[in-house]
C-alpha cells in the first residue's frame, strides 16, 4: 500500500469529497488505497445507498461493506431489472438497524419488504420519506406504520397522502404529491402550514373544481404545479399565488387556452419571483407561423430578456406548446428533424448541448461536432450505412456509453477488429432475420464489438442464443431477453433451467430470475464477483484491513 496526496488532507476534507459519492462509488475508487483512507471509510457514518439501476456486483459490495448505522440515505427500485432488490437486502439486515438513516426511498416496493418496514416509524433519526405509490394498501400495517412517523418527517413525497391525514403536520417542510384531487387541497395545506416547498399533481374532474378558499402559505418559498382537467385560467393564477406572499420559485404545466400565451399579461404576475418556469399547452387548435411569432415577441420584453432573463421557445410538432428553456426542453432529438431546434425568444440559445439522446434515421461524421453531450443513441436504420462513419461518430461522442440498434445485422458493417469499450448500454430491437448459423455469427461478433457490457435489452430467437450471451459476456448484470413465442414452448423457465445450460451460473448462481409474458428478466453478478463471497467481515477484524482485503479482490 503506496503513500497518497490524499493522506495529507483532513479528514472533514475527505467526508466533503464523499458527500459526492455514492456508497459504492466510495468503496471501488478509494477501498485499499492507503490505510489512512481506509480508517476514514471505516468511520464515516453519512454512506447515501442508491440501488437504482445498479449492477448485482455493487449491490452484493454494499450489502457486506456497510453497516447498517454507517447508511445515512437508503434508496430503492424494485422494478423488472431487479424484482427482489430490497427482498434480498432485507434478508441481511433488519430495518430496526439503520439507527442514523435520515432518508428512505423507493420507486416500487413488494408486499413482502412492506411487510418488513412496519416499524420504520422507531428510527427516530428518519425525516424524508418517498414511497412513489404509497398507498395502494396492499399492506395495511405498513401504512399504519407511515401514519405514525408522519409528525416527525420534514420531507415527504408519495403518490397521495389525504387518506392518512388526521392531525396537523407543523414539521412538514417539503411535500410533493403524485395526485391530489382538488376536494382535498384545502386540507392538506391547512394541516401542514409550514411548508417551505409544495409539489403537486391537481386534478379537477367533473366533482370538483378549482380550489378558492385557500389558507395563507407563509412560508412557502417554492411551488411546482402541474394541473389535469380543468383548464388554468390567468385570474385562477394570480388568486392562487396571492395566498403565497414569499414565493420565489415558480414551475408550472398546465393546459390552458390563449390567453396564456400572453407574455404581457403574465408580468405583473410573476413579477416578484426569482425564478418562473412552464410548460402550457393551448387547447386552441389554430396554428399559423403569423400566430406563432406573435406569441414569442411577447416575452421579448426588456422584463424577459433583460430584468429575468427568462427566455420562452415555441414547438410545434403535434401540438401548440410554449416552454421555459433550458427547464422542459427535452434532451432527446430526432436526426434528422425538420422541426428542430424550437423557435425561441433567445436567437442564439445552444439548444444542441442540452440533447444527450440522438435518435437518428441517419448518419453523419459531423454529428458529434453538433452534438456534444450525448451519452445516449439510438439507431434507426441499416440502410446505407457506412461502417466508417458509424465508428466515427461512436467514437467521437465522448460521453456516450449507451447504443440501441435495429438488429444485429449492424454487426456486419463495423468493420474487424473495432471494439467499443466504452459502451456498457445496449438494445436491440427486432428479431433477427438471419439463419441460425448466421445469428450465430453474428452474436459472436457482437460479443467482441462490445466486450465491456453491463446491460442488455434483446430480442431472441433461442435459448442457445440465451446461454451463449451470458456465457461471453462476462460483465453483464443486468439483461432483458424477450424471446420469440415459438422458443417459449420449449423448457419451463425456470431458475434451474438456466443454472444447467449456463456456465456463467455453473460458476456462481448468484443472480435474480423473473419470467413475465415471453420475457426473461436477469440481474447477475459478475464472474469476478464470486470471489467475494470469500469476503466476510468478522467481528474481531478491523475494518480498514477488510477494506485492504477487498481492494485486491476487486483489481
Amino acid at each position: 500500500m503506496s503513500f497518497c496526496l490524499l493522506d495529507r488532507f483532513p479528514v472533514e476534507l475527505i467526508h466533503q469529497i464523499f458527500a459526492y459519492l455514492s456508497a459504492h462509488e466510495i468503496v471501488y475508487a478509494f477501498s485499499g488505497t492507503t490505510e489512512y483512507l481506509n480508517g476514514i471509510m471505516a468511520t464515516y457514518d453519512r454512506y447515501v445507498v442508491a440501488f437504482h439501476a445498479i449492477t448485482k456486483c455493487q449491490f452484493d459490495m454494499i450489502c457486506r461493506c456497510l453497516r447498517p448505522e454507517q447508511i445515512l440515505s437508503l434508496t430503492f427500485s424494485d422494478d423488472d431489472e431487479a424484482s427482489e432488490q430490497s427482498e434480498i437486502f432485507f434478508s441481511y439486515f433488519n430495518i430496526e438497524q439503520f439507527t442514523h438513516l435520515r432518508s428512505f426511498n423507493t420507486e416500487s416496493i413488494n408486499s413482502d419488504t412492506c411487510n418488513k418496514l412496519t416499524q420504520l416509524h422507531q428510527l427516530q433519526q428518519l425525516t424524508t420519506i418517498s414511497l412513489s405509490h404509497l398507498f395502494q394498501r396492499v399492506c395495511p400495517e405498513f401504512c399504519a406504520g407511515i401514519q405514525k412517523l408522519l409528525p416527525q418527517l420534514n420531507q415527504l413525497a408519495v403518490y397521495n397522502v389525504y387518506c392518512l391525514l388526521s392531525d396537523p403536520l407543523p414539521n412538514l417542510h417539503h411535500l410533493a404529491l403524485r395526485y391530489c384531487d382538488c376536494r382535498h387541497l384545502v386540507t392538506i395545506l391547512t394541516l401542514m402550514p409550514n411548508l417551505r416547498t409544495f409539489d403537486v399533481i391537481l386534478t379537477c374532474g367533473v366533482r370538483s373544481h378549482w380550489p378558492i378558499e385557500l389558507p395563507p402559505l407563509l412560508y412557502l418559498k417554492k411551488f411546482t404545479l402541474r394541473t389535469e382537467g380543468e383548464y388554468l385560467t390567468l385570474s385562477k393564477v394570480e388568486k392562487f399565488l396571492s395566498k403565497i406572499p414569499n414565493l420565489k420559485h415558480f414551475e408550472l404545466e398546465t393546459e390552458g387556452l390563449k390567453e396564456l400565451f400572453d407574455g404581457e399579461r403574465w408580468e405583473p404576475i410573476v413579477s416578484g419571483l426569482s425564478r418562473f418556469d412552464f410548460r402550457i399547452h393551448c387547447s386552441d387548435t389554430s396554428n399559423n407561423v403569423f400566430e406563432r411569432e406573435h406569441v414569442l415577441q411577447s416575452f421579448r420584453s426588456l422584463f424577459w430578456l433583460e430584468q429575468k432573463r427568462w427566455f420562452v421557445a415555441y414547438y410545434t410538432p403535434n401540438a401548440r406548446e410554449i416552454f421555459t428553456v433550458p427547464r422542459f426542453l427535452s434532451t432527446i432529438s430526432n436526426y434528422p428533424s425538420v422541426n428542430w431546434p424550437p423557435q425561441c425568444t433567445l436567437t442564439d440559445f445552444p439548444f444542441a448541448k442540452h440533447i444527450t439522446h440522438l435518435q437518428c434515421s441517419a448518419l453523419y461524421p459531423l454529428i458529434a461536432d453538433q452534438f456534444p453531450n450525448i451519452t445516449s443513441l439510438t439507431i434507426h436504420t441499416n440502410r446505407t450505412l457506412d461502417g466508417q462513419t458509424l465508428v466515427q461518430v461512436i467514437e467521437q461522442m465522448k460521453f456516450l456509453d449507451s447504443i440501441s440498434i435495429v438488429d444485429l445485422s449492424i454487426v456486419n458493417h463495423i468493420p474487424i477488429n473495432v471494439v467499443f469499450e466504452k459502451i456498457r448500454s445496449l438494445s436491440v430491437q427486432e428479431f433477427s432475420t438471419s439463419d441460425s448459423h448466421q445469428t450465430i455469427h453474428d452474436l459472436d461478433r457482437l460479443c467482441l464489438i462490445f466486450p465491456r457490457l453491463e446491460r442488455l435489452n434483446m430480442k431472441l430467437l433461442s435459448h442457445i442464443h440465451l446461454f451463449r450471451l451470458i456465457d461471453q459476456l462476462k460483465y453483464l448484470s443486468i439483461a432483458k431477453f424477450e424471446l420469440h413465442q415459438s422458443s417459449s414452448e420449449s423448457p419451463t423457465m425456470q431458475r434451474n433451467w438456466l443454472i444447467n445450460n449456463c456456465r456463467r451460473f455453473q460458476i456462481t448462481d448468484n443472480f435474480t430470475f423473473r419470467y413475465v409474458n415471453d420475457t426473461i428478466y436477469l440481474w447477475m453478478a459478475t464472474e469476478n464477483a464470486n470471489n467475494l463471497d470469500a469476503l466476510t467481515l468478522t467481528d474481531t477484524e478491523p475494518l480498514s484491513t477488510w477494506y485492504s482485503r477487498l481492494s485486491c479482490t476487486l483489481q
